[in-house]
């Protein structure tokens, strides 16, 4: 499964625009290498864990 989105557009929708999070069932491993490819071309974007605080998980 690939996601892609204008290198101008951070991580959350601008003012008024429509938003939706994609959480994965099963984990995609990758090689330490590999992630190393990917943030020489995207850079470091990934965002930490959050705790819930209260938020569901639908499956």
């Amino acid at each position: 499964m690939a996601s892609r989105r204008p290198r101008d557009e951070g991580p959350t929708p601008r003012n008024g625009d429509v938003g939706a999070w994609l959480v994965l069932k099963h984990v995609n491993e990758a090689l330490p290498e590999q992630i190393q490819r990917i943030n020489a071309i995207e850079g470091d974007n990934a965002r930490h864990v959050q705790a819930l605080y209260g938020r569901s998980i639908d499956d």
